[in-house]
């Protein structure tokens, strides 16, 4: 007797799965203010620090009046005030998949070659500690800024830190819009299946037919399938990328479930013919025992010929070349369950299921 040793084949497969990327941008806060009482800050906005001269206040211009408003006839301004932080009211981002901020601000001429700063700040947690995202020291006019924000949560907070370093301009603020992006899911709402090529049957002995899933609708956010076999999984079995691999004859029913939570399933017949040949040929061309096994098989063969082993999903997963007489195969390393031998002789073809114990 002599021993066949298997070359191993592992079948790689690079999926590359694209997701719709169907997203909501939502305007969490604007604020121009143009409704704020002169002097005063925005309903639920707070300030925090700051000493002497004009606090944050809702304005029609800057101290000496150089800075208008950037649109509309009110600005937000500090003068002549140390270290103050204008601070929003509570955010809530959670739930979203990114947030930015947006505003214009002025800077000017502190007098003596100093120039007035603003510094920008967030926590998410009313408890929280500040932490710096930016740091603005050059004189401008109206500079506009996009800034995105990390560690977004449902109690959010930004500040707008003054830094005035003497009696004039100040610092100047206006058009702040703070939005996020959260992500619209899509869901599978049906699923048509096909053979490629429109094809409905497998006439080939051992034959293949490649499965192809259509989903509806295409923007669907989640567009991954899984596939089965609903009824006749006795007759062909099916790989989890839909390759359906022809056992007996009968009729089999695909059927591909959608991955995403949907419950959404399409199904489709496929005729299984032709997978057998007269029993007096088999038993002149080859003979496989035992089975059941509890690891090896034999073959008895007629003829040189091709042989591999398929496991339920339709992969092949050892394969060898075998000599007119008897082989032995080791499948003790593979799980237990149900595999085919098939067998391709020169004329002919032949699948075997063997089961593993």
């Amino acid at each position: 007797m002599r021993k066949i040793n298997f070359i191993l084949v592992v079948l790689m497969f690079a999926t590359v799965t694209l997701f719709a990327q169907n997203k909501e941008e939502i305007v969490v806060l604007e604020e121009g203010f143009e409704t704020t009482t002169l002097n005063q800050i925005p309903e639920n906005w707070t300030t925090e620090g700051g000493s002497g001269g004009m606090q944050w206040g809702a304005r029609t211009s800057s101290f000496s009046m150089s800075v208008t408003p950037h649109t509309g006839s009110m600005l937000a301004d500090i003068w002549a005030s140390e270290d103050s932080k204008l601070i929003t009211p509570q955010l809530d981002l959670s739930g979203a998949s990114s947030a930015s901020l947006h505003f214009f601000y002025s800077l000017n001429d502190a007098g003596g070659g100093t120039v007035n700063q603003l510094k920008i700040y967030y926590k998410n947690s009313a408890g929280g500690d500040w932490t710096e995202v930016e740091h603005y020291t050059s004189e401008v006019m109206w500079a506009e800024i996009t800034l995105d924000l990390p560690e977004l949560s449902a109690d959010y907070y930004i500040a707008f830190e003054g830094i005035d370093n003497a009696f004039n301009d100040g610092v100047q603020l206006d058009d702040i819009t703070i939005t996020k992006e959260t992500a619209t899911i899509i869901l599978v709402t049906a699923i048509n299946i096909t053979g490629e090529g429109s094809i409905t049957e497998i006439t080939e002995l051992g034959g293949t037919l490649q499965m192809e899933a259509a989903i509806l609708p295409e923007d669907a956010t989640n567009n991954l399938v899984t596939w089965s076999i609903s009824a006749g999984d006795t007759y062909a079995s099916i790989s989890t990328e839909g390759l359906l691999t022809a056992i007996a004859d009968g009729t089999v029913t695909v059927r591909a479930t959608a991955n995403d939570g949907s419950e959404v399933f399409g199904e489709t017949d496929i005729e299984i013919s032709n997978q057998t040949i007269g029993v007096a040929k088999i038993n002149n061309l080859i003979l496989v025992y035992p089975n059941p096994t509890s690891g090896f098989i034999t073959i008895e063969s007629s003829e040189n010929a091709s042989a591999k082993i398929i496991d339920i999903l339709g992969k092949t997963v050892l394969k060898s070349e075998i000599s007119t007489g008897k082989s032995e195969f080791d499948l003790s390393k593979f799980p237990k369950g149900i595999y085919f031998l098939k067998i391709q002789f020169k004329e002919t073809s032949q699948t075997k299921k063997i089961i593993l114990k």
